[in-house]
């Protein structure tokens, strides 16, 4: 016997979308307006207003 999965959030789904089709348009609408942007990869910290607006080739 398998247990049920637990549904995958629909911004699990909407991520996806993002990632996929390089859509910035809709990674907008998944980001907060208050979002801080860290990584260790990074070496800077930016608010989601210094974001980069368009996607890399």
């Amino acid at each position: 016997m398998t247990a049920a999965q637990p549904a995958r959030p629909g911004v699990v789904d909407r991520w996806h979308h993002v990632v996929e089709h390089r859509d910035l348009a809709a990674l907008d609408a998944l980001v907060a307006d208050d979002a801080v942007f860290s990584s260790p990869a990074v070496h800077r910290k930016g608010s989601r207003r210094s974001w980069p607006t368009s996607a890399p080739p």
